[in-house]
C-alpha cells in the first residue's frame, strides 16, 4: 500500500453491508462528525476498491481491553514493552477508546463505529503515564518491526523526545511507517478566533501527523 494510502488509515474501511453503519452510537451521535470529515464518501470510495488490503494500526498507549465485544475481533496479539510479554491489557481505559476511535467493528449492531474496518489493532503497552521515552521508543521499535502499516500514538508529552526516541521515530519513517500523534492536549479553547492547535510533539518527520481529539 502507497504511503499516502495509509496515512487515512482511519478512513480505510472494506465493504459494509448495506453501505450504512447499523451502530446505534453511529445513528445517535456520530453521524454528523463522520459526516463533516468525508468518511462516508471515503467508505464509498474503498468500496469500489475491492482489492483493498488489511491494515495494522499499532496503538501505543495502555493497553487495550481486547476481549471488548466492539473490538475483539479485530484485535491481535500486541506487546508489553516494559515487562516484555504479551500482557497488554489496558491499565488506564484511554488505549481502548483509541482503539475504539481508530478500529471498532462496525455493523454489528452494537456499541459506536470505527472510523476503519478491514484493520486490525495491535496493542503496545508503553507504561502509561508518566512518560518514559525509553518504552516509547521500544513500543515505535516493536511496531515497526512487527510491519504495523501505521503508528498511533494519542498522547502529548510535554516535553522534546529524547535521542533513543527520537532515532525510533527516524527509524519509523525509514521504514515508510506513519506516526499519527495527538494535537490539542494543552486543554485551550479551539474557535474561530484560535483554531490551530499545535501538536504537543515536534513536527520535525515526514512522517509525523497531528490530528486534533474530538
Amino acid at each position: 500500500m502507497a504511503f499516502g494510502s495509509r496515512l487515512l488509515f482511519s478512513v480505510l474501511v472494506s465493504e459494509m453491508a448495506g453501505g450504512f453503519p447499523n451502530e446505534p452510537g453511529y445513528i445517535k451521535h456520530q453521524k454528523p462528525y463522520f459526516e463533516a470529515v468525508q468518511i462516508p464518501g471515503a467508505w464509498e470510495l474503498v468500496r469500489q476498491n475491492p482489492s483493498h488490503k488489511v491494515t495494522t494500526i499499532a496503538i501505543i498507549d495502555s493497553g487495550m481491553k481486547s476481549d471488548h465485544p466492539d473490538l475483539k475481533d479485530n484485535a491481535v496479539v500486541g506487546y508489553n514493552v516494559v515487562d516484555k510479554n504479551t500482557d497488554t491489557h489496558d491499565r488506564e481505559g484511554h488505549g481502548t477508546k483509541m482503539a475504539g476511535i481508530a478500529g471498532a467493528v462496525i455493523n454489528n449492531g452494537i456499541g459506536g463505529a470505527g472510523t476503519a474496518l478491514s484493520v486490525r489493532l495491535m496493542p503496545i503497552y508503553d507504561g502509561g503515564l508518566p512518560f518514559n521515552d525509553h518504552y516509547i521508543a521500544e513500543a515505535i521499535k516493536y511496531a515497526v518491526g512487527a510491519k504495523a502499516d501505521v503508528i498511533l500514538f494519542s498522547a502529548g508529552p510535554n516535553k522534546p523526545f529524547d535521542d533513543e526516541a527520537t532515532t525510533a521515530i527516524t527509524q519509523a519513517e525509514t521504514a515508510n511507517v506513519p506516526l499519527i500523534c495527538s494535537a490539542g492536549n494543552e486543554a485551550k479553547e479551539i474557535g474561530q478566533d484560535n483554531h490551530v492547535s499545535l501538536a504537543s510533539i515536534p513536527r520535525r518527520w515526514t512522517v509525523l501527523f497531528a490530528l486534533p481529539a474530538p
